[in-house]
């Protein structure tokens, strides 16, 4: 995966499959511990994710309000098969979307 911190307020995280999928949400929970800023997490390589993988979403997400209320994580590019797990969890109604990274990127310079 490739962490961008793509300005001073915007991390991207462009997520791959397990086993790495993992690895790539404890990257971006560290990153934020020390520097809270929005988050992009890009799923247009991802197919399947995991329950490991939700509890890892919903941790970033915790973190994230823990350390600064007002700053938002975004979910981009999530296809049909993800979506649908959201969904069903209720994961969806804890989250913003956007259709893909340049609407993502947009849709947190329109916030500011």
């Amino acid at each position: 995966m490739a962490i961008e911190q793509w300005s001073e307020s915007v991390l991207v995280g462009r997520l791959r499959d397990d086993p790495v999928l993992a690895d790539d949400l404890d990257s971006i929970v560290a990153r934020i511990e020390t520097d809270p800023c929005d988050v992009i997490l890009d799923f247009a390589e991802v197919t399947f994710v995991s329950s490991s993988n939700l509890a890892g979403i919903l941790r970033l997400r915790n973190e994230l309000r823990d350390r600064d209320a007002e700053k938002n994580i975004l979910l981009s590019s999530v296809g049909p098969k993800i979506l649908s797990t959201f969904t069903v969890t209720g994961i969806d109604k804890l989250f913003d979307f956007a259709e893909n990274l340049p609407m993502a990127l947009a849709q947190l310079a329109i916030e500011e």
